[in-house]
Parts: C-alpha cells; sequence; structure tokens
C-alpha cells in the first residue's frame, strides 16, 4: 500500500468517486437526466456503443433514447479504484442493468433489456470534487427475456420515473420535514 492509498485524503476521494459511480446509476433510473452534469467534467467525453464524444450531447439524447423505457434499474457490483497520482484515478465498475419495455403487439408482456455491463471510468480531481473525465462502457452480455407480469405477483410500490417514484417522494418529505 502507498501512502498516498493510505492516506485520509485518498480514502475521501475513494468514497467520492465511489459516490459519483452510484449518482449515475439513480439519476439514469430516475430520469434525472438534467443532474448528470454535476459528475462529469465539462469538457468530459464518453465512448458508448456507437457514440463517442463529448458526454453533454450524450445527456442530452437519453430522453428521447429511453422514452420507451417503463422502469430501469443500475445495479453496481465490484468496484475497483486506484490511484493514478495525487488528482487521477482509474474506477472499473460492474454493472447490472434491467430495463422493462411496454408489450408491443401482439405480446401480451412487454420485455426486460438485461444488460451486463463496465463502466471504465478516468477520474480527476477539481475545485468542486472528484469528476469523469471520460468514461467508456463496455457491454459483457445483453438479453432480452420476456418478464412475468410484475403487478400481479407484487402488488406494494412500483418504481416511476422522476419524481413519482415512491423513493423520490419518500426522500422530498423527509427533506422538508428536517429542514430547519
Amino acid at each position: 500500500m502507498t501512502t498516498l492509498s493510505a492516506s485520509t485524503e485518498w480514502l475521501a476521494a475513494r468514497e467520492a468517486i465511489r459516490e459519483a459511480i452510484y449518482f449515475y446509476c439513480t439519476a439514469i433510473d430516475r430520469r434525472q437526466y438534467d443532474r448528470l452534469g454535476e459528475i462529469f467534467h465539462a469538457e468530459a467525453t464518453i465512448r458508448v456503443g456507437a457514440y463517442e464524444g463529448l458526454v453533454q450531447p450524450f445527456i442530452d439524447s437519453l430522453a428521447s433514447r429511453n422514452a420507451n423505457v417503463l422502469r430501469a434499474v443500475h445495479m453496481i457490483g465490484n468496484v475497483r479504484i486506484e490511484a493514478l497520482g495525487p488528482s487521477a484515478a482509474f474506477a472499473e465498475s460492474y454493472c447490472l442493468a434491467v430495463q422493462q419495455f411496454p408489450p408491443e403487439p401482439p405480446a401480451e408482456t412487454g420485455i426486460d433489456r438485461v444488460l451486463r455491463l463496465r463502466y471504465a471510468d478516468h477520474f480527476t480531481a477539481a475545485a468542486d470534487g472528484w469528476k469523469i473525465a471520460h468514461r467508456l462502457i463496455v457491454v459483457d452480455h445483453a438479453s432480452a427475456p420476456t418478464p412475468a407480469a410484475s403487478e400481479s405477483v407484487f402488488t406494494g410500490p412500483q418504481g416511476a420515473p422522476g419524481a413519482d417514484d415512491p423513493a423520490v417522494r419518500m426522500r422530498a418529505a423527509l427533506v422538508a420535514t428536517h429542514a430547519g
């Protein structure tokens, strides 16, 4: 273990990097695309599928790209973060992404697209924290099995995009309750 990796500053940096990775998944799932800029440098680049370029046009395309997605969940698994110097790091994060699409006639149920992917991120420190300078999204596997009708199996709160999501509403209520 190097001095940098054992330092309090590096431990705080690793946690900030990990939080940015989680934040990306939550913002994508809740369709809070306008908030994604918080974790990328203004000049950040991304490579995802056929797209390679500045991250902002990719962010701008997400609303139309995900218009048919009823629900989405991105779950982070293994995360490996290594220091490249005092103000740079590489992070590789394993992700399981599930997107639910509506049925298309004559089908009676929609389909779930399941992706096993990895985020390879180059993070650099900025005045306002650690941010992604470049992201490469690597797809290891994709499938589209037909789901069981979740509404008939589980009758509790169902996920929804944006402010309609039950967890988003709960958090907003708690913030209002504890604000002063």
